[in-house]
């Protein structure tokens, strides 16, 4: 978007953001608004359907523009992620009524569909991937959900798209110019050593085999998830990738996961009538989103196989004890994605509270795996840690019904700082 020869100093500004930010739209905050200028608001207007008018009401060449309030952008957020475009939020850094001279604004963060990590612009019982391909001798993929944390790793020297197909990420980097669709180069030169040396300081580790890696090129894909990450202003601590090798899974390419129709059906792409629509039981959406990655992998490993219908085949037997703990988990929000946004500093009071309320059926839950007459499953309770140390914290100190957002005030308790107080 070119910069006019004469602008006003407000508009230097989001030309300035512009040329920061090329290929993403912005949303300029103007007062109580969100507001989109030029081929900005023209792109907007059409996937939004709202009015599109004019700067300069008065020229017949003026400034097309579009806009929303600020404080329910969330919607619009959504459907431009779900049309695939990036977005910029360039918010005012100071009160207005204090500014000397124009508002200060600044890019406060960058959406994209692969790095979303808000509950409102994501599917709930699916992983939001994004996808990053190094090529060496072989290839070396990395699909990174930001919004839980889960890092899984995969090698070929075959179909990268049969792969990509597998795991539908909603964003594509790549080291090398590719006709992937929807894909972009990730730009710039890099060595195996320094991807290497960057995902260990990541993990705060020594070695890559500390990863459970015994390859350096696995940390390239990485690396990239990571300086993406970056680059849109999203700070994530990633979970110790998982390496999905033959040996531990059985493959099973996209068509035949769409011909078996199993966590999809071959007539709308929905749920409906599928292997998991049968099976999916689960009370919480961590589960939801487990069973799906079980049956679109499943196990080769005939020990862990035996282990996990093992522990099947007890709740089987012992429903009084299944249906206790499914009454617990009932009260169970999605902690890995609330986890995720309080890591990134992204998080709200809702998502304390929601936190609060998962940790506190910790305690019970632990003790009815304790109880049960199963090796397996007291395996588990053993590494259980209920937070209970989390739940009395957020009890003492957040409000029970905090607001949404954490500038309005009312969200720490009186008494518990008397600074804050």
């Amino acid at each position: 978007m070119a910069t006019p020869a004469k602008i006003t100093p407000m508009m230097k500004q989001f030309y300035d953001v512009k040329e920061k930010y090329p290929e993403t739209i912005v949303f300029f905050r103007m007062g109580d608004f969100y507001e989109m200028f030029g081929d900005d608001a023209v792109e907007t207007s059409k996937i939004l359907g709202i009015a599109l008018t004019s700067r300069d009401k008065n020229k017949k060449d003026g400034m097309p523009m579009c806009g929303f309030p600020h404080h329910s952008y969330q919607p619009y957020l959504l459907k431009m992620l779900k049309a695939g475009k990036n977005v910029a939020i360039c918010d005012q850094l100071e009160n207005p009524a204090e500014a000397k001279g124009i508002v200060k604004r600044g890019v406060t963060k960058v959406i994209t569909p692969g790095t979303v990590i808000d509950d409102a612009a994501l599917p709930a019982t699916d992983n939001n991937y994004l996808a990053t391909v190094f090529k060496s001798i072989k290839t070396y993929i990395a699909f990174t959900d930001l919004s839980t944390g889960e890092v899984f790793l995969e090698k070929t020297s075959s179909d990268i798209q049969d792969i990509l197909d597998r795991y539908s990420p909603k964003e594509v980097i790549t080291s090398f110019h590719s006709d992937i669709p929807n894909s972009f180069e990730f730009g710039g030169n890099f060595s195996e050593t320094l991807a290497a040396r960057e995902v260990m300081e990541h993990y705060g580790v020594g070695a890559m085999k500390s990863l459970g890696l015994d390859e350096a090129s696995y940390a390239a894909p990485i690396y990239m998830a990571l300086k993406y990450m970056h680059r849109v202003m999203l700070d994530v601590k990633l979970l110790k990738p998982k390496l999905v090798t033959d040996d531990e899974r059985v493959y099973l390419d996209s068509v035949a996961a769409s011909t078996l129709e199993l966590v999809k059906n071959s007539r709308d792409g929905s749920e409906k009538d599928t292997l998991y629509s049968i099976l999916n039981y689960t009370n919480t959406t961590m589960g939801a989103r487990t069973l799906k990655k079980w049956l679109l992998s499943p196990l080769r490993n005939t020990n862990q196989i035996l282990r996990r219908q093992e522990i099947i085949e007890f709740f089987i037997n012992s429903q009084d004890t299944a249906e206790a703990l499914r009454d617990q988990l009932n009260s169970v929000y999605d902690i890995e994605r609330i986890t995720t946004r309080l890591s990134a500093n992204r998080c709200n009071g809702r998502d304390l509270i929601w936190l609060k309320n998962s940790t506190a059926t910790f305690p019970a839950i632990k003790y009815m795996l304790t109880c049960c007459d199963n090796p397996q499953i007291k395996d588990l309770a053993e590494l259980f840690d209920d937070l209970s140390d989390v739940t009395e914290l957020i009890e003492s100190a957040i409000e029970d019904e905090p607001p949404i957002t954490i500038t309005e005030g009312g969200l720490i308790k009186l008494g518990y700082n008397q600074e804050v107080d």
